[in-house]
């Protein structure tokens, strides 16, 4: 299998919100099913977001999601995944998505493959941006297996962020040489166990200029261990 996903150059006006469209294609024998995550997260249901397919020539599939009106809170990683009998494969592109820019005309939302990002920047006035305001998804309930390790992405939105924290029923994680929160705001929990695990994990972000966004998860775990 193999994926590649492009993010195609935009012109508009700054009031306008511009769309984005991110490109997936996959190809294999049998032809591969995708699917899209953001954050390792199932896509947000609005208007604003479409999701495609089409089998184009040679059999490779085509698989774009496309956002109109393009938000601060849409920012965020965008996985798509490609799998048929033969197996699996990912791709994954960031979209950081700034504030508003009062003085900028046109923008230009650029892909850059080095680095899996995809930045919104004002080339001809970058100083006039303004921090996107941060934004944490709803997250849904999470699963893990006793034993296992435990990772959750803080879907968090809003560029560029301050910081992002974990608290595990009130208290600011890590509390045990378990658990980790890495700076990019993914928690990661080893050796899961069946009791103190379990419970409501809420993830803050705050911005540069000191507003917070926090949303709660609900982790189960599954097993004996």
């Amino acid at each position: 299998l193999r994926t590649h996903t492009g993010i195609p150059l935009h012109q508009s006006d700054a009031a306008a919100r511009p769309p984005v469209s991110l490109k997936c294609i996959a190809s294999g024998a049998p032809t591969p099913h995708v699917t899209w995550t953001l954050d390792g997260f199932p896509l947000p249901q609005h208007d604003r977001l479409v999701v495609g397919q089409y089998v184009g020539v040679g059999g490779a599939v085509v698989s774009h999601v496309n956002l109109t009106g393009v938000r601060t809170e849409d920012g965020g990683a965008y996985t798509c995944t490609a799998t048929n009998r033969a197996g699996k494969t990912t791709h994954t592109a960031r979209l950081n998505v700034y504030g508003e820019c009062g003085r900028c005309g046109t923008f230009n939302i650029t892909h850059y493959s080095s680095s899996n990002l995809v930045t919104a920047s004002f080339p001809s006035a970058l100083s006039s941006l303004t921090p996107g305001a941060a934004y944490v998804r709803p997250m849904s309930v999470v699963t893990a297996v006793a034993g296992e390790q435990l990772t959750v992405h803080c879907p968090a939105a809003g560029y560029p962020l301050a910081k992002i924290t974990w608290t595990r029923e009130g208290r600011t994680l890590p509390v045990t040489a378990r658990q980790t929160v890495h700076e990019n705001g993914t928690l990661v929990v080893t050796r899961v166990q069946k009791t103190g695990d379990p419970g409501t994990y809420t993830c803050t972000a705050t911005d540069k200029q000191g507003r917070s966004h926090s949303a709660a998860a609900t982790v189960q775990v599954l097993g004996e261990w």
